[in-house]
């Protein structure tokens, strides 16, 4: 708070005091007042950490499902579908006006960049798998032909350490 001088009536600047208006307003041991949201500013709150705690939910539902399925049920487009359906019922953060993203608390901003982060990866993970079923990575016969070469290769290395 800048400080005020009061001139006084002589005009004699040896005799200048500081103003104590202002400092008598607020007593500094008292707390400031709780601030509380709006009951609608709570409600959103509650909605964008409810949609957080949903999509992180549903992003370790995927990564589950592309980690731990077996090699046998990735082969049909049928897994591939019920990747994107999953994914699709992932709650776009983009609802959030910059507005609104300016009162949320750090720790809510720093959830939603995760997760939108999450969701970024998972994108790219579940193309990779598309791209790798479109390409026959999955299939009976590309696994055997793979396991075969592996197997051909390992067997000429052998022999090519004893002699």
């Amino acid at each position: 708070m800048p400080i005020l001088y009061i001139m006084p009536s002589t005009l004699d600047p040896q005799d200048l005091t500081p103003s104590i208006e202002g400092n008598n307003l607020e007593d500094p041991d008292t707390p400031p007042p709780e601030r509380n949201p709006s009951p609608a500013l709570a409600a959103f709150f509650d909605a964008v950490r409810a949609n957080i705690a949903t999509n992180q939910a549903i992003i370790t539902e995927l990564y589950n499902a592309v980690t731990q399925i077996p090699h046998e049920e990735r082969q049909g487009k049928a897994y591939i579908d019920e990747l994107w359906s999953k994914y699709d019922t992932l709650q776009s953060p983009d609802h959030i006006t910059p507005f609104e993203r300016r009162h949320l608390d750090e720790g809510t901003k720093l959830k939603i960049r995760n997760v939108e982060h999450k969701i970024k990866l998972l994108t790219g993970v579940i193309e990779r798998e598309e791209r790798l079923r479109a390409c026959g990575y999955y299939d009976d016969e590309a696994i055997r032909k793979r396991v075969n070469e592996s197997e051909k290769a390992n067997a000429s290395e052998s022999s090519s350490q004893q002699t």
